[in-house]
């Protein structure tokens, strides 16, 4: 469903029944419902043969790396980036977080393999490359590659992971130190 007050569908899903993962974009559109419209429709998923999908976790996100659901280096980045982020939602909506956090082998090998495919000449690119080196706790290289962004539209972003680099936080999601930390 797209709807403006909805979530953003993700790139890549999984059926639940097989537990398969394809890219939602190869998904084969079997019709569409207009919620908008001013006759009410009804759909039943049985007349229709729906298949329902989830987003994957962020292990089946390894798993689908894994199998090679990328098909091109484009593909891989992106599959990464989405295994990335689901790893970070575990950092969401957390009162008090922690200054580290702990980085399971499967999530430090995909983001060591996340920064072999980042553009160097890309200002977003360098941006992320500096957030997953912070990530890993590397942060001479994180704030390395953070100095020699000069577009002035990231510098609030910039300053703001070199702050967190200068207090070696390593943990998503802290905007300011809690109080806990300082203490």
């Amino acid at each position: 469903m797209v709807s403006p007050m909805l979530p953003i569908p993700p790139a890549v899903v999984k059926c639940k029944h097989c537990e398969r993962g394809y890219w939602l974009v190869d998904a084969e559109k079997i019709g569409t419902v207009d919620l908008w419209q001013e006759t009410h429709q009804i759909v039943d998923p049985e007349e229709i043969n729906i298949n329902h999908v989830g987003e994957p976790s962020e292990y089946e996100y390894y798993s689908f790396i894994q199998t090679n659901l990328a098909k091109d280096g484009k593909q891989e980045k992106l599959l990464r980036i989405l295994a990335w982020w689901r790893r970070n939602d575990n950092f969401r909506d957390v009162s008090c977080i922690p200054k580290e956090s702990t980085v399971s082998t499967a999530c430090r090998e995909n983001l060591e393999a996340l920064l072999k495919l980042l553009n160097p000449k890309s200002d977003q690119d360098q941006i992320m490359k500096g957030e997953i080196l912070r990530e890993l706790g590397q942060f001479e290289a994180a704030q390395k590659v953070l100095n020699g962004i000069i577009f002035t539209k990231h510098t609030a972003i910039v300053n703001l992971i070199l702050s967190w680099c200068a207090n070696e936080y390593t943990c998503v999601g802290i905007l300011q130190p809690s109080p806990s930390i300082n203490d």
